[in-house]
């Protein structure tokens, strides 16, 4: 006997938890459940909660790649062996990218160079770590974390081969937050050789990339609007930045406009203008 699930499941720590009520046993989808039993889906999978319900130990690093990549083509990668520190070519790559921009972008001035380069050097671990925490409810190590450049973009990254525990989502945005803020302090000495960008404003770039891919996350559909709203509440608070950006929702794209904390500074290029959700074009 088929029973549907009630109609609005509800969605706790990540976890979707539906209350199915028999006769003699359900069908939710493909999977036929015994009678009385709670079901939990997490990343499509079900568990019983009356039996020995545990959430997956670990997701290997290959896995959340393949799939960040598969949404977004930009973020596709390679892993390297455990044991490769930080690639000592880091702060060549770094100079190199700054110096790429200076010569593309002569006019938009050192702090558009140092912005841009700073933003691209970031954008991949952001996205990664978000998309891994947010939907897979995974921790990646960003240490060792390795960019390529393809002229003015970033191309494929290196990291270093992990099996990443999977925790309850809120503990995963917890610990991938203080992670990448990790990662961020470690880069900044390699973008002072050429622009003493701070500390704080690389927080609020930070704070905004996150933003960003949380609302990317959404337009492709690996997130719903709740779990969009509630997961920047979890990752703002994570993060305890003091100058937050925001996400709004627009009804009329279905979609979310990230209004940024801090200005990237494309305006000043001779092709540029003001960034959607700029703080230089709110009162």
């Amino acid at each position: 006997v088929e029973t549907p699930c009630e109609p609005a499941p509800y969605c706790l720590y990540g976890l979707r938890l539906c209350r199915f009520v028999p006769v003699l046993s359900v069908r939710c989808q493909t999977a036929t459940f015994p009678p009385g039993w709670i079901w939990l889906k997490y990343n499509n999978s079900y568990f019983n909660s009356n039996a020995d319900m545990s959430l997956p130990n670990t997701l290997a690093i290959q896995d959340i790649i393949r799939f960040c990549a598969l949404a977004l083509p930009a973020l596709d990668g390679d892993t390297r062996p455990s044991e490769t520190e930080a690639d000592s070519r880091e702060a060549e790559i770094m100079a190199s990218a700054f110096g790429r921009l200076s010569v593309a972008h002569p006019e938009a001035g050192a702090v558009y160079w140092a912005c841009r380069t700073w933003l691209l050097w970031m954008w991949q671990p952001v996205y990664l770590g978000v998309w891994a925490a947010s939907v897979k409810g995974a921790s990646p190590d960003f240490s060792g974390f390795a960019h390529t450049f393809d002229g003015l973009f970033t191309a494929r990254f290196g990291i270093a081969v992990q099996d990443c525990t999977v925790r309850l989502r809120q503990e995963a945005v917890s610990r991938t937050a203080t992670d990448l803020k990790a990662y961020l302090y470690a880069s900044l000495p390699l973008i002072r050789p050429h622009y003493p960008l701070g500390a704080k404003l690389a927080e609020y770039f930070l704070g905004d990339a996150v933003l960003k891919a949380l609302s990317a996350a959404h337009a492709l559909r690996l997130l719903s609007r709740g779990e969009t709203e509630m997961l920047a509440r979890q990752w703002q608070d994570a993060l305890a930045v003091r100058c937050n950006g925001a996400l709004v929702w627009d009804g009329e794209t279905q979609g979310f406009q990230a209004q940024l904390a801090t200005c990237c500074q494309h305006y000043r290029r001779e092709d540029g203008e003001f960034c959607s959700g700029c703080p230089k074009t709110r009162p």
